[in-house]
């Protein structure tokens, strides 16, 4: 699982999403999450259109966070 924050300084998070996704082809799905202080639901909409799995806003909190994990192990069985 990769928790990925939206504001990079030198590469776009969407961008570095598509590289995760297709740097790795024949390995199972990555599940890659939004970690961001970008909660509102414009920012939730985008990373739902990028094929995000998650998105979480910061500070996220233990249930938050378990949720997430819960569903890539998921992904994982």
């Amino acid at each position: 699982m990769v928790l990925l924050d939206l504001t990079m300084p030198s590469m776009d998070c969407f961008e570095v999403a598509r590289h995760l996704r297709n740097d790795s082809p024949g390995k199972p799905r990555m599940h890659i999450v939004a970690l961001t202080g970008r909660g509102q639901e414009i920012n939730r909409q985008e990373t739902t259109a990028a094929s995000f799995d998650g998105h979480l806003a910061k500070p996220a909190n233990d249930v938050e966070l378990r949720e997430v994990l819960s569903a890539a192990r998921r992904l994982l069985t």
